[in-house]
């Protein structure tokens, strides 16, 4: 009597492979733009987070040091804090400080809704009047709200 061993074919053929390696290529290649997408809408929400804490520590030091601090928009992504520590609404030596958001997130941009470029935080951390800065980029838009009371939040 003889006995017959059969073997058992394991793995996958080199058309299987092929197929599957297509197929996941091609989807990959269709998640690309998503990636750029949420890329620059990442890069958005920082830059706001951004802007809103800064505003943020601006109301509070000009509680905490009882002194007025402005924020002035200078164009489409440069903006200055200054603290006037002698208050004497003259920028003097190290009250200034310059920021470019673009320093840490390229392609965000600000832009304001109407003419105001400055917003004061006064000694009790209320505003000087209703501000409305947006910031924009390929992902989209966000804006941060100011009101008088000095509350700050994305909208």
């Amino acid at each position: 009597m003889k006995i017959h061993h059969h073997r058992t074919q394991t793995g996958f053929t080199l058309l299987e492979l092929i197929v599957v390696i297509s197929v996941i290529s091609i989807m990959g290649l269709l998640a690309i733009p998503h990636f750029k997408t949420m890329k620059d809408r990442f890069q958005l929400s920082g830059a706001t987070r951004k802007i809103m804490q800064e505003l943020t520590s601006a109301r509070m030091r000009a509680v905490s040091r009882h002194c007025n601090i402005r924020i002035k928009i200078l164009d489409d992504h440069n903006y200055r804090i200054w603290t006037d520590r002698n208050r004497n609404n003259v920028i003097d030596t190290g009250e200034e400080v310059s920021r470019d958001i673009r320093n840490d997130y390229p392609g965000v941009s600000l832009y304001r809704f109407v003419t105001l470029d400055t917003i004061v935080f006064n000694p009790k951390g209320a505003a000087d009047q209703f501000f409305l800065l947006g910031l924009k980029n390929a992902g989209g838009w966000k804006n941060i709200s100011t009101n008088i009371t000095g509350r700050i939040k994305i909208i």
